[in-house]
């Protein structure tokens, strides 16, 4: 009986581990062909494909999700990058600071890319598989004789970089070490032989580059979580020892990529968190309605369409295990367009210099790519006090410097220019009162010994944009009858704009606490506007006073019966073996 439980809980198990993804190609989809070019493009959505072994993540702040993957570009929280070259003046320059970084080899020297992890994102190490994405600016040699084996090819390997270094200072004599074993290979040939730049002969215009390439660094991202002490990031370099070196005085070959210092910000170097399934789109449909337009295995594929009628898109979702599960969605084809719609949220109150985000929403029924446009306005023109960020999203976030109500209007756009739009009120104010907030309330012991003196601390912040009087008051009352145990002590003064200042309320248990030994204390910190005499913020803890008595050993009587137990199995299976 037992091993046939044994048996149907290892069968559970294994349907667990082995489950197949969820495929959803997302649709209906309505593709409106275009009056004058007799066209009309989409992007199709896989978002809501899962795979129950990997599970879902959380996506971190600076980050993006498609609803599949996780993509972490950095901005100004960027990752550290820079070129060690040993062939120019890197020796004694750093290459940290430039728009773009290279690799290159040839039979004295090379260039080589490191890269510096960002430790903002370790949660994501459940992710199957991790991938350092970088802009593929160009690939370029000295000796055309070079070439016509190896057309614009993209050669790369990656190693752990096992010693500390910093982008602002380290040059290729300041280097630093790496583990000889390789962790990442990437090998892409994108080209043609004509596709090539060779900076031997001037000018060079560095075609056949502009494209993503993505290296798999699952290996070094996963130490590096488990221990950064000994991982310092990757360290990228040309891959040697397959073929022949290029030949002729200071012939070399290498590719060049774009920097997380390019002023290309879409474009910057990033990693992408797999969720551990990979697509496959395909339209099935007789007449060649539609097709797919550049890659299918991405989440969302673009699709274009060039005649009314119905095709079917169809997606094959596949995971880390092998499973596949197929999906489909039907697209209607038509030359009549419906308009999107826009709502731009609830009205807001804000503070003076605080900002604020409008969640605006917007649908289409023919599911098209819409535009998101917000203007800000105080009923004259563009409200030259206020700050915005997010313009082009349909999160919107507004801070303004005076009081006032402006309007925010959001505006959406389909492709053949069927808009609408919505607006939601901004009122900005400064509030008489209710400016104070207690942000601690603390004490020296909250079970404190009956000869203990006791220290309560009360912060408090001025939430005001301008100093303000306030008046604060601590009680200690019984948290049954509500009765005080002890008279008030109160504090009063002026904090300052923004300010945070602490007050100390000292109590000594011996003389003051005595008499109410092993009494629960109920401890109530209110603060006060002066000006008002309203109560602006209250917080509260419980303190117990014991007498300073050395605590008894006390077994309680499960315990013994559980020692009693195993003593007799003890002697169970001592008088077994005697009889063996």
């Amino acid at each position: 009986m037992k091993i046939s439980l044994i048996l149907a809980a290892v069968l559970v198990l294994a349907q667990l581990a082995f489950a197949a993804p969820t495929a959803d190609a997302g649709g209906p989809y309505t593709c409106v062909l275009d009056a004058g070019m007799g066209t009309c493009g989409m992007k199709l959505d896989g978002g809501n494909s899962s795979d129950p072994v990997t599970g879902t993540f959380t996506t971190p702040a600076g980050c993006t999700s498609d609803g599949i993957d996780i993509t972490c570009q950095y901005g100004t929280d960027k990752m550290d990058d820079a070129k060690v070259d040993a062939f120019m003046a890197a020796n004694t320059t750093n290459y940290g600071s430039q728009e773009s970084t290279f690799t290159y080899w040839n039979a004295s020297s090379r260039g080589d890319i490191l890269f510096k992890f960002n430790d903002t994102y370790p949660e994501l190490n459940a992710s199957p598989k991790i991938q350092l994405a970088l802009y593929h600016k160009a690939s370029w040699v000295y000796d055309d004789s070079y070439w016509a084996g190896h057309p614009n090819e993209v050669r790369l390997r990656g190693y752990k970089v096992s010693e500390g270094w910093g982008e602002g200072t380290v040059t290729a004599a300041t280097a630093p070490g790496f583990e000889a074993v390789e962790k990442s290979e990437l090998v892409l040939s994108n080209a043609t032989a004509e596709n090539k730049c060779n900076i031997a002969i001037l000018p060079c215009t560095q075609v056949g580059g502009l494209h993503w390439i993505y290296m798999d660094i699952t290996d070094i991202y996963r130490e590096w979580i488990a221990d950064p002490a000994t991982n310092h990031g990757i360290f990228v370099r040309d891959i040697d020892g397959d073929f022949a070196a290029p030949s002729g005085a200071g012939a070399a070959s290498g590719n060049q990529f774009l920097s997380s210092e390019s002023l290309d910000l879409l474009n910057r170097p990033k990693l992408i968190f797999k969720a551990g399934i990979e697509f496959d789109w395909w339209i099935s449909d007789d007449t060649a309605l539609c097709e797919i337009v550049g890659a299918t295995d991405v989440v969302s594929p673009i699709i274009g369409c060039g005649q009314e009628g119905l095709a079917k898109a169809n997606v094959r979702v596949t995971n880390n295990a092998g499973e596949s599960t197929d999906a489909f969605a039907w697209i209607t084809v038509t030359s009549s367009n419906s308009p999107p719609t826009a709502d731009a949220g609830a009205d807001k109150t804000v503070l003076i210099d605080t900002p604020t985000v409008l969640a605006g929403t917007a649908s289409d029924p023919d599911t098209q790519i819409l535009t998101t446009v917000w203007v800000l306005s105080d009923g004259t023109g563009a409200s030259a006090d206020c700050t915005a960020a997010g313009e082009d999203t349909l999160n919107y976030q507004v801070e303004c410097s005076s009081v006032g109500t402006r309007t925010a209007t959001l505006t959406v756009t389909d492709p053949f220019g069927a808009s609408a739009s919505d607006s939601a009120e901004v009122s900005v104010e400064i509030v008489s009162v209710g400016k104070f907030q207690i942000v601690g309330l603390t004490s020296t012991s909250r079970t404190p010994q009956a000869d203990e003196e006791i220290t309560v601390t009360v912060r408090i912040l001025n939430l005001s944009t301008t100093g303000r009087d306030f008046d604060l008051d601590v009680i200690f009352q019984n948290p049954v009858s509500g009765a005080l145990e002890m008279p008030t002590q109160n504090a009063s003064g002026t904090i300052a704009s923004g300010a945070e200042q602490a007050f100390n309320f000292t109590y000594n248990s011996a003389s003051e606490f005595a008499p109410l030994t092993g009494k629960n204390f109920k401890v109530v910190a209110n603060v006060y506007e002066s000006s008002s005499g309203s109560m602006d913020d209250s917080a509260t803890m419980s303190i117990t006073i014991f007498e300073n008595l050395a605590p008894a050993l006390a077994v309680p009587e499960t315990s013994i019966a559980i020692v009693a137990l195993i003593a007799f199995a003890v002697l169970l299976i001592i008088e077994r073996k005697a009889k063996n």
